[in-house]
């Protein structure tokens, strides 16, 4: 065989090498509206309503939790500080959360942490997409693992690219869906 062939039946392989190698980007694995969620402790009628503000103290937004449910460990004193609140459940259940200012595109932020998670801390990554509450507000969600160590990343845009992101932090995955934590979500409204 001739170099001329040769180099063609190179070129051949090697394109039908790439081409069976090569993966299109994955689907989201959750599309969608949130539900109301499912399972953990029932939302209670005691409701406790916060802003979320610009650093300027301009309120973009408000969402609930329920106050029967989860107990303060820490909330912001002055608009500038980029956590607005920390969150504990108060029965033991195994769920906390942090609810922080983000800016930019909703999805960079929980695209972020997440990778970190995994490469740093070897997290595993559940799945990812993009939801809507029942307000109409998109947000970016993944959910990781590791262990008995679970993960849920909520990010979300609300005004002039500042949004806000829920992180919480679970015993096992059928808490990250609870109806605890999409009440919260499902507060949101601008």
């Amino acid at each position: 065989m001739n170099s001329k062939n040769c180099r063609r039946l190179l070129i051949l392989f090697g394109t039908l090498f790439l081409l069976t190698t090569c993966k299109e980007a994955p689907e989201p694995d959750i599309t969608g509206k949130f539900g109301s969620g499912s399972g953990g402790t029932t939302v209670s009628g005691a409701q406790n309503r916060r802003n979320i503000t610009k650093t300027s103290g301009e309120v973009i937004a408000t969402y609930a939790y329920d106050a029967a449910y989860f107990v303060e460990i820490y909330s912001a004193t002055v608009s500038t500080d980029p956590v607005f609140l920390a969150l504990a459940d108060i029965h033991g259940e195994g769920v906390s959360l942090v609810i922080s200012r983000i800016y930019g595109r909703p999805d960079t932020a929980c695209r972020y942490v997440a990778a970190l998670l995994a490469r740093d801390e070897a997290f595993d990554i559940d799945l990812t997409g993009e939801r809507e509450n029942t307000s109409g507000i998109g947000f970016y969600q993944v959910e990781l693992h590791k262990g008995s160590d679970y993960r849920g990343l909520f990010c979300a845009e609300l005004k002039d690219d500042i949004g806000v992101s829920f992180a919480v932090r679970a015993t096992s995955r059928t808490m990250l869906a609870s109806e605890q934590i999409y009440f919260m979500l499902n507060s949101l409204t601008l």
